[in-house]
């Protein structure tokens, strides 16, 4: 077997466990943190579930002060992020914490940069200068909340500037360390518990049907999406123990595009997150089993060997890409996500500029395992826009 040529970065620790937010102070200790710490979080989760006051109780005695920016809102603007980098500047940050969901630590990884590097963080987005980050940033600790992004592991920092969504990426960002605890996972309501988690399950399909996909990332991508199918009923239950195998899945799935990136269904996502003010994870929802029907019919060596590493014997190929497109469905409907666009409020009309700017979204969409054209993805989305029964 010819194995593909492949590149990785991790953080360079993980911690996972329930209570595990406790152990920050070993933590910083095992990295040789200290000084001023910033906490970067969002405007009310960590205040009125008590974790903002025990964050900076973990933070005392380590010879510096703790700040706190907590103005970081669902997908986070250029502008949030010049106001997180300005304060960080003026405390003479020496590490920061994010805790919170993939906003918030997409937010912190970009904070880190413009101290050390300056400019407007519009000058690191790839998607412009098609150039990674490169040392020095600030390193950042990530303790995620939800169980979607996996953000607390990857190289991505999604920022938005006004209707559109921009990458900063490089290794340099990747935190240098996460703490997974599920007892954060306690205050996520069940519709946010599925939104996030659509997220994962989306991640870890579009890494494994990726012309990027290899050895290695294949292990996170089916590992995760495994765990993120057999879990998900119960953690959308509020079941605690499904709800940390969730945010397993959602870590591993980070890790798989670590190395391969996202396709069509974030194409797609990143102009209707921003355009409709949809939740990301919602916006992938619309489109994946869509996407899979068509994907998964085209590779039909993959999709069998997908759904019998996922337990079943199955041989047929039409049978194959049947089952993984009916396991989606079957999710999204328990969970009351079983909708269309048309159910968003969007408008028929709109159809055209959400399928044209998925497509031009090149980066994405050349990662696509099959030759796709404009045409298929019209097709795509207009599917999208009905319920999915």
């Amino acid at each position: 077997m010819m194995i593909n040529r492949f590149e990785a970065g991790h953080p360079r620790k993980i911690i996972f466990g329930k209570g595990s937010v406790n152990l920050l102070p070993n933590l910083l200790d095992a990295l040789g943190l200290k000084g001023n710490a910033l906490i970067v979080t969002g405007r009310k989760f960590a205040k009125i579930t008590g974790y903002l006051d025990l964050l900076r109780s973990l933070l005392r005695g380590r010879g510096g002060s703790a700040f706190v920016f907590d103005e970081v809102e669902p997908n986070p603007s250029v502008e949030t992020i010049q106001k997180g980098a300005e304060l960080a500047a003026r405390a003479g940050i020496n590490f920061i914490v994010a805790f919170g969901g993939g906003s918030v630590i997409d937010a912190a990884k970009a904070i880190s940069i413009l101290p050390l590097q300056g400019g407007s963080i519009e000058d690191y987005f790839y998607d412009k200068t098609h150039r990674s980050v490169l040392p020095p940033t600030i390193p950042v600790v990530a303790i995620p909340t939800t169980c979607g992004t996996g953000s607390e592991v990857t190289k991505y920092a999604v920022i938005t500037k006004g209707m559109n969504k921009f990458t900063v990426l490089g290794d340099q960002i990747i935190p240098v360390a996460a703490i997974l605890d599920a007892e954060t996972l306690k205050h996520l309501s069940s519709e946010q518990f599925a939104i996030a988690a659509m997220d994962a399950i989306s991640h870890s399909l579009e890494s494994y049907f990726n012309n990027d996909s290899n050895i290695y990332s294949e292990v996170f991508a089916i590992t995760a999406l495994k765990i993120l199918l057999n879990n998900y009923m119960k953690g959308f239950d509020n079941d605690i123990d499904a709800r940390e195998e969730m945010l397993y899945g959602s870590m591993l799935a980070g890790m798989a595009i670590n190395m391969t990136g996202t396709t069509l269904v974030h194409a797609l996502s990143a102009y209707v997150t921003p355009r409709f003010n949809i939740p990301h994870g919602l916006s992938n929802g619309l489109f994946i089993d869509v996407y899979l029907k068509k994907i998964t019919k085209a590779v039909p060596e993959m999709t069998i060997k997908l759904v019998k590493n996922l337990g079943f014997t199955i041989d047929d190929p039409k049978e194959a890409s049947d089952r993984i497109v009916s396991s989606i469905k079957q999710l999204k409907k328990y969970s009351g996500i079983l909708i269309g666009l048309k159910d968003l409020n969007i408008s028929e009309t709109h159809l055209h500029e959400i399928a044209e700017a998925g497509y031009n979204f090149k980066r994405l969409v050349e990662k696509v395992p099959i030759k796709i054209t404009f045409e298929d993805v019209i097709e795509i989305v207009n599917e999208a826009y009905q319920i999915k029964t």
